[in-house]
């Protein structure tokens, strides 16, 4: 490890100058006012928030953000529990560190719920680091110095603890560090976080996972004896069964545990932290991220491989020209909800034993964007001479709104195109699309347009592909359209093999869009 380094020191001092700077003590006030202040930070943790931290609630026109709800209920479980294993599985951004490492110590401090304060780290040096952001508090913030004192009496973050003038101890460490020496005469902690402590390397070793699990369990929860035994894991879902999914089966039994898991977004595109972020940013970032980068560090929800489909599964051709298909369909899954679910589409064709998707549509979108996303391929392809047979999966309550949204688009250009509903009778979803694909993927039948290949459309389609599996919180729209197209393909082969062994005449409906 490098160690403090000179520019971690600067970075305490240009902090306590910005919390000296954006802090301003009332001037002559009475007593009876700063009392009447000072009650009320104890049982109104947004008030306290605002009033101690206005730096990290500013905005850049002055207003302030209000605290999230579930900074409240993570707060108010803290208060209410004296002894607790609180999972704070915040997203990126949602200020989950700042929380647990800053706001709840001191909040328990001025209750008079916190004697020591143990701070683990990736590391003893990002512990210690950690830590220098409280000291800061202590040190430059006027207006705690105002209400309580000076705080600070000795020690200093940079060797990993300091105390205060009344006792109260705060140190750091890292993971898997022993416990011993984390003591303070006949105090023991009662306030211990872990704070950022998966990273890649870590979530993909067994073994370290083991380790950190049967610390925590053991030399960590160890070092509680007192009637406070307050335990925080401040993390984001970033990895599948890494760290945090561990210590989260290991303790889930246990009447002390509480998680409060929170995406960014909820199902309906409305942000979790309204005070702070709209829905319009939401949007715009998952179009800047990936849809797996997006999934694994805003929605809790990390992608891997899943338990069907494998990365090396995936594979890429230059598409055939399209006269040259037996067969060509499209497939859509539009979604009921105008914001719930991804709009996807798969155009499919089938040249001897081999599906090649020529086109994909995958987005968080209206269905106006997606219906005149379709009319431009239709159109394009029409003016080529290449038609083809589409298709959506619709219930009957959905057939008709997507057939006026189709309608409605045809008007607005002077000619009609409308997918067929599929209204067929399906099977389970995860055996219908493992059935229907596993075997084409893993036998290298199924073939993605390479000329797509870095598409954001391909691209957040084959991650739900390669997240699909029964009890994912991903979603598998784009897994389904694709199973929708191919067993399109498959049925009409053995229709028109049954045909031509006269048990039936098979007529095609082209799409035509003129």
């Amino acid at each position: 490890m490098a160690g403090i380094t000179d520019k971690d020191k600067k970075r305490f001092e240009e902090l306590c100058d910005k919390i000296a700077n954006n802090q301003n003590v009332p001037i002559n006030e009475s007593k009876s006012l700063q009392s009447e202040r000072k009650k009320r930070v104890l049982t109104d943790y947004n008030f306290f928030v605002q009033t101690y931290f206005p730096h990290y609630t500013e905005r850049e026109d002055g207003t302030h953000i209000d605290c999230a709800p579930f900074h409240l209920q993570a707060a108010n479980e803290l208060s209410n529990r004296k002894q607790i294993n609180l999972f704070l599985e915040f997203y990126r951004g949602a200020a989950k560190s700042v929380h647990a490492d800053i706001f709840f110590p001191f909040w328990l401090m001025i209750k008079n719920e916190l004697k020591f304060m143990a701070l683990f780290g990736e590391n003893a040096d990002k512990g210690k680091r950690l830590l220098s952001d409280l000291q800061a508090e202590f040190e430059a913030n006027p207006l705690i110095i105002h209400d309580y004192g000076k705080q600070v009496n000795g020690g200093s973050w940079e060797e990993g603890d300091f105390y205060t003038k009344s006792g109260i101890y705060f140190k750091s460490g890292g993971l898997g560090q022993s416990p011993r020496g984390f003591r303070k005469k006949q105090h023991r902690p009662d306030y211990v976080v872990l704070d950022d402590f998966e990273e890649r390397k870590t979530a993909k070793n067994p073994t370290l996972i083991k380790e950190m699990v049967n610390w925590v369990s053991g030399d960590v929860m160890g070092m509680f004896d007192g009637s406070y035994q307050r335990l925080v894991f401040a993390q984001n879902r970033a990895y599948k069964n890494g760290i945090l999914d561990s210590l989260k089966r290991e303790l889930k039994d246990s009447e002390k545990t509480c998680i409060i898991s929170v995406p960014a977004v909820l199902p309906n595109g409305e942000p979790t932290w309204k005070a702070k972020y709209t829905k319009e940013y939401w949007t715009q970032k998952q179009l800047d991220w990936t849809y797996r980068a997006f999934q694994r560090e805003y929605m809790n929800n990390p992608i891997t491989d899943g338990g069907i489909f494998k990365s090396d599964w995936i594979h890429y051709k230059t598409p055939l020209d399209f006269k040259e298909y037996e067969d060509i369909v499209g497939y859509w899954d539009l979604s009921y909800t105008s914001n719930g679910d991804y709009k996807a589409f798969v155009l499919v064709g089938k040249k001897l034993d081999e599906y090649h998707v020529l086109r994909s549509y995958c987005r968080k979108t209206e269905t106006t964007h997606a219906i005149g996303w379709y009319y431009d391929l239709v159109k394009e392809l029409n003016e080529k001479g290449i038609y083809f047979r589409a298709y959506y999966e619709g219930l009957a309550q959905q057939k008709e709104i997507f057939a006026k949204a189709f309608n409605e688009e045809g008007y607005r250009r002077g000619w009609f195109t409308m997918p067929l509903a599929d209204m067929a009778s399906k099977a389970n979803k995860h055996i219908r699309v493992e059935s229907t694909l596993a075997a084409p993927l893993y036998h290298k039948k199924i073939f993605f347009n390479i000329l797509e290949k870095e598409s954001p459309d391909l691209i957040a389609g084959i991650d739900q592909l390669l997240a699909f599996e029964k009890g994912s919180k991903s979603h598998d729209d784009y897994p389904d359209t694709l199973e929708g197209a191919i067993s399109k393909i498959q049925t009409s082969a053995i229709t028109n093999s049954a045909a031509s062994s006269g048990f039936g005449i098979v007529r095609r409906r082209m799409i035509k869009g003129f």
